[in-house]
């Protein structure tokens, strides 16, 4: 009989589903006051999240498995109550956190903070960065920031707070949030849900969005990501970093992780992470094939000194990385017809710039290195272009001013004001040398004493900077040990009190010798 109970319940959610969507059961005359969670069976399971009123989501009712893939959630509530679940997939990480509130509740658990608990984990597939830098399986590092995105997010580099497109969840972003015509709940297959990735990326202005069953060669100019998923339930996204030739990935809203193979249909991905707590391991297992997402990055360099036009679909923005390789005053224009609305990133995706018109030049002081823009149409609702120009100032052409300073310019118009750096150009006149600006100026300067060469163990020879002979100077020396003085110009050594045969040495010479 408990048995038909629950293959009945199972059809009536099918039944009812296709009508209302997400829904809550009506609720079974199950009885409250204990469960034996450790001998919990895939029916007492459902029961159990029929009888708590648990939201069901409607594309988890048509699977096979749903059963054991709920009662999974619930054990691992039952062993480890202060589990900190962490799927990417809101949908699923929603389910499993009310679940595990339900079962906290029955273990008397409500009032303790949900927290991870895996003690002493270390990490198998992955390694975390920590405080120094290093890449470790233990003790790693975590940013507060990360609890703001997830693992799509991290892969297309859509960390941006507080985020542009709407979600239906608190977990940003999920894969069909930018495009909006289509979300991941109308999906089945790795190869349906790549395709909403490619419509995100086409809607975010990126070019040359190609899928692939293998990993393809990218240049400097592109990027390269892939995904892969366990059924309906979740998926995982990571992103490859040409430079140091490796996979990255951020499970959830915890830690970056760097991968330690090359993704392969052979090798499971595994959903250990780290966070805040320390690192854990976790019962989801990725085993779909893997799609691999190259596209051209939206990249503008300082060093192009060229204006780069991004058309904006309505509605949506424009998302470029800005490459500084010159660090100082730099300047960005953002021109358009219509007003825009503007934000610059730094790497760790706080806002150092933001503002909106039709016509931004700003003027920022920029370490070299990478930064993002985003763009977006304040009020104009059709297809519109953005021109976008990024400039290192660099002020190579000075202009006397008169005696005192010279104007530097750019080749885009600007300059500065600067003081005269004179350096020393010629020394043939005993009445001085002569003294020239990268501008032109000149002027005479009179001879000083600069350095000096022995001559013999009464004199040294006297030289201006400019190499010019000034004259000739006895010897001013100071004892250096007991027995010996050096002279403090040329660094001429003798003894205190030379006797016969006793050779005078010089700076050059390792140590002083009697014959």
């Amino acid at each position: 009989m408990k048995q038909y109970i629950f293959t009945k319940g199972i059809n009536l959610f099918v039944m009812f589903v296709f009508s209302f969507g997400v829904f809550c059961l009506p609720s079974m005359a199950l009885s409250i006051k204990s469960y034996d969670f450790a001998d919990f069976t895939e029916e007492d399971s459902m029961n159990f999240v029929e009888q708590c009123d648990i939201d069901i989501p409607e594309e988890f009712l048509q699977l096979e498995d749903f059963p054991s893939f709920t009662q999974e959630i619930i054990l691992q509530s039952y062993y480890n109550p202060n589990t900190a679940f962490c799927f990417n997939y809101s949908v699923t990480q929603r389910y499993a956190e009310d679940i595990r509130t339900a079962v906290r509740s029955h273990l008397n658990l409500s009032d303790i903070p949900a927290i991870a608990s895996t003690i002493g984990y270390n990490l198998q597939h992955s390694t975390v960065m920590d405080e120094n830098g290093n890449w470790v399986t233990i003790g790693g590092y975590y940013d507060p920031n990360w609890n703001n995105y997830n693992c799509y997010a991290y892969s297309i580099k859509r960390a941006e707070q507080p985020q542009f497109y709407s979600s239906d969840c608190y977990i940003q972003y999920q894969p069909g949030d930018i495009c909006g015509n289509i979300s991941i709940r109308d999906t089945t297959t790795i190869y349906e849900l790549a395709s909403i990735v490619e419509n995100d990326l086409i809607a975010m202005g990126y070019s040359n969005v190609s899928l692939s069953s293998t990993i393809p060669t990218i240049d400097s100019s592109q990027e390269l990501i892939c995904v892969r998923r366990r059924s309906s339930y979740d998926y995982h996204f990571m992103r490859y970093d040409l430079e140091t030739d490796a996979w990255y990935h951020k499970p959830g809203r915890t830690s970056i992780l760097k991968y330690n193979y090359v993704p392969s249909n052979d090798v499971l991905w595994y959903g250990e992470y780290s966070d805040d707590s320390g690192e854990h391991s976790s019962f989801i297992k990725y085993d779909s094939d893997i799609v691999f997402i190259s596209y051209c990055k939206n990249q503008i360099s300082d060093s192009s000194n060229e204006t780069t036009r991004k058309f904006i679909q309505p509605n949506k923005d424009v998302f470029c990385e800005l490459i500084f390789e010159n660090s100082g005053n730099n300047k960005i224009e953002l021109i358009s017809d219509y007003s825009i609305e503007y934000e610059i990133y730094d790497e760790k995706f706080d806002v150092i710039s933001s503002g909106s018109g039709t016509s931004n030049v700003l003027s920022l002081s920029l370490a070299s290195g990478k930064y993002f823009l985003r763009i977006n149409f304040e009020s104009y609702t059709d297809l519109h272009y953005v021109d976008i120009s990024v400039h290192s100032h660099s002020y190579t052409n000075h202009y006397s001013q008169g005696s005192e300073d010279h104007a530097a310019y750019c080749i885009c118009g600007e300059y500065l004001l600067q003081n005269h750096n004179f350096i020393i150009q010629s020394s043939n006149s005993s009445s001085g040398h002569q003294l020239v600006c990268v501008c032109g100026e000149t002027k005479t300067e009179a001879h000083y004493d600069k350095t000096y060469e022995k001559c013999d163990n009464s004199l040294h020879a006297v030289y201006c900077e400019c190499g010019y002979l000034t004259g000739y100077d006895f010897h001013s020396y100071v004892t250096v040990q007991l027995q010996f003085r050096m002279c403090s110009c040329c660094g001429y050594v003798m003894p205190a009190n030379p006797g016969p045969g006793q050779v005078i040495m010089g700076e050059e010479d390792e140590e002083p010798t009697t014959e």
